[in-house]
Parts: structure tokens; sequence; C-alpha cells
């Protein structure tokens, strides 16, 4: 109400509706996905999978982790959204701390490897609201084949980041 007696131009009530339909219509698909991930962290937080699948992903030997963290941890993110930063961020730092690695740089390679997988589906946060923002028309099989190269070459400085930690500690 503040909005519309503030309004210099008088935009007609019409108008308003019009901006918050087509609003809703932009902002739903991204909210239901938000709520979903948000019911199956607290489903898995209540139940104790979420614990479970940290532990069993970090008591892995590290020549396994290093080989699965590209695959694993962009899947869980594009899964279950900011929860796997939580799920397997978290005890991945505790090992690699417990090993006597450099925990900044550890911390900087999983903040380039995470956000990989939002752009992998099911939710695809980023990928949407990207491919929405500059008016890509293709499908978005195609725009995951455009962004191909770069999401290799930036896992790719991220794996060497975690394999090297100590190596690479002029970087913090």
């Amino acid at each position: 109400m503040c909005a519309i007696a503030c309004n210099p131009l008088k935009t007609s009530l019409k108008e308003y509706y019009g901006v918050v339909t087509s609003t809703m219509e932009q902002v739903f698909p991204l909210l239901a996905t938000v709520i979903s991930v948000g019911v199956l962290q607290n489903a898995m937080a209540a139940t104790g999978v979420r614990g479970l699948l940290g532990i069993t992903f970090v008591t892995l030997p590290m020549i396994f982790i290093y080989l699965t963290v590209l695959i694993f941890c962009p899947f869980a993110q594009g899964s279950l959204s900011y929860g796997s930063a939580i799920i397997f961020g978290t005890p991945l730092i505790f090992m690699f701390n417990a090993a006597g690695m450099n925990t900044t740089v550890v911390c900087a390679a999983l903040s380039l490897i995470f956000p990989i997988g939002d752009c992998l589906p099911p939710s695809r946060i980023v990928g949407r609201i990207s491919c929405e923002t500059v008016g890509y028309k293709g499908s978005y099989m195609s725009f995951l084949r455009q962004i191909f190269v770069p999401v290799l070459l930036l896992g790719s400085l991220a794996l060497l980041m975690l394999i090297f930690p100590n190596k690479l500690s002029f970087l913090k």
C-alpha cells in the first residue's frame, strides 16, 4: 500500500497486479526447489542419513576421495543444493585438517567444487537463473555442453588444490 501511495507515476492496480503475477511466475520454480530441498534436508537429519553420508564419505581412503570428489560433491550439490556443503564439506575440512593439510586452501578448493553442482539437475538453481538472465534459447542440455570445458578446468584446478594444499599455501 505504501508503494502505491508513494509512486510518482500513479501506476494502476491492474499494472501492479501484472507485476506481481509475473514475479510469482518467475520465482515459484525456485521457491518450490528450495522448499523441497529443505524438507529433504530435515528428513535426512531426523533419520540420521545426513550423518551417515558424511561419515561414510570421509572414512574412504584418501585416493578414493580424490577420485570421487569431482563427481560426488557436484552431484550432491545438484540434488541437495546448499545442504551438501554442510553434509560433505565440513567433515572433509576436518579430515584434511587432521591430516595436517592447509585448511584455507582446502576450503577454497571445496568452494570451487560444490558450486559446479548448482548447474546440475534436479535443482539447477544457478543454471536456470543464468539461462533466464541472458535469454538463452537453447535446451538445458545444450547449456550444459556449453559450460563443460570451463567447468572441467575449474574442477581440475580445485582437485589440484585438494591434492597439494600445503604446496599452495602461498595462496592464503
